[in-house]
């Protein structure tokens, strides 16, 4: 007697049904595993460049009162980083009404009017400001940096700055950029 083999297809053949869940299932289960991922190593980078900016922020406020533009210069010397990041001084008048807001989009703001660096002795040509990078161009592109990929972050710390006899109140911006790489 010949037996019937009607719906035999062999032996992958009658686990295919209960194999494509499977391959479904490990699909999804990679293409979440690779989005978390990917969320992660963005979300580390930034949290890198964060941290990064809390130590340069902290090396230089170290000093709870700058005395003179020496110190200042000393105190930004020992910032090691691969980041790029500037410091500057900015006045802090006492009255409210005149305190100005860094304007990020307009960097004729930090040499007009309304925000001043900090110079030392406006007799001495240049005159020295209290800026790490002394190269302004430098701080300019920094200021202007609008590129996607480039992650800037800006702090901004009340300081004392010593002015001849007297201590006044100033702030010190630290800027700290760094390009996003692809993940």
């Amino acid at each position: 007697m010949v037996k019937n083999k009607k719906g035999f297809i062999g032996a992958i053949g009658d686990d295919l049904p209960s194999l494509i869940p499977i391959f479904l299932g490990l699909i999804i289960f990679f293409a979440v595993f690779l989005s978390t991922y990917n969320t992660y190593k963005t979300n580390t980078g930034l949290y890198s460049l964060e941290q990064e900016a809390i130590s340069i922020s902290m090396i230089l406020k170290s000093e709870p009162l700058i005395p003179d533009y020496n110190l200042f210069m000393k105190t930004c010397n020992k910032v090691s980083t691969t980041k790029k990041w500037n410091a500057f001084i900015v006045d802090l008048p006492l009255d409210t009404n005149q305190q100005e807001i860094l304007s990020i989009n307009d960097p004729d703001n930090l040499y007009g009017n309304q925000i001043k660096i900090f110079p030392e002795d406006p007799a001495t040509n240049p005159p020295k400001r209290y800026i790490c990078d002394d190269n302004l161009e430098n701080l300019t592109n920094l200021l202007n940096i609008k590129d996607a990929t480039t992650k800037k972050i800006t702090y901004l710390y009340p300081i004392t700055l010593q002015d001849g006899k007297f201590a006044k109140p100033a702030r010190l911006y630290v800027i700290v950029s760094e390009e996003q790489k692809d993940v």
